[in-house]
């Protein structure tokens, strides 16, 4: 419990068949090896930054259908893990968005879904801080925040645990690259410094 708890992820740890096939490169314990064929950009993770880039342009009916898109194949009944009993593993909810749903009715709310979507669908599968330093230092300054205050309720490691600002979250776009890409016609930077480098 001191390192986190009990649980692990199941995503990505290798089978019995897996071991008993002689499968090297496998150990016990908290990061157990494996020799899983991962791939480091899956078609879900595609399109789920694709509907990111929809929801940031207004295209909010078209964010939406790549989402449910996602939660139509998360629901299939052979995505769903069952007990040696053959019944569902946990209750399992996994629907749709209607097409009126407020999570798409403006953009903020909007991004703010697909975000979650991507927490999600994408879980244990190391894309969660990329995901955090892409959407800047405010952002990630506040999911960590988060983490700390929920964390070290259980965590004594976590009780002296202190916050990161924004601008220790990210690193600050190179001087030298703003200055190479330019302006545009209007007079405007193509890339901008990140508010907490300023």
């Amino acid at each position: 419990p001191v390192n986190g708890g009990i649980f692990l992820p199941k995503k990505h740890v290798y089978s019995v068949a897996e071991k008993e096939a002689g499968q090297t490169a496998i150990h016990d314990g908290w990061a157990p090896g494996s020799t899983m064929n991962l791939q480091y950009l899956s078609l879900r993770d595609c399109i789920l930054m694709y509907a990111e880039c929809l929801a940031n342009d207004g295209d909010l009916k078209g964010a939406m259908d790549l989402v449910n898109q996602i939660r139509t194949r998360a629901a299939l009944p052979a995505n769903i893990i069952k007990n040696a009993a053959g019944q569902p593993a946990a209750n399992y909810k996994i629907s749709t968005y209607p097409q009126n749903h407020a999570a798409f009715t403006d953009k903020a709310t909007c991004i703010k879904a697909v975000r979650m979507e991507r927490k999600l669908e994408l879980a244990m599968e190391g894309q969660r801080w990329f995901d955090l330093q892409r959407w800047g230092g405010s952002v990630m300054a506040a999911e960590l925040k988060a983490y700390v205050d929920f964390e070290k309720q259980y965590i004594p490691k976590f009780a002296a645990a202190s916050y990161l600002t924004a601008a220790r979250t990210m690193f600050p776009v190179p001087d030298g690259q703003i200055q190479t890409m330019g302006n545009d016609e209007s007079g405007k930077p193509y890339l901008v410094q990140p508010e907490p480098w300023k």
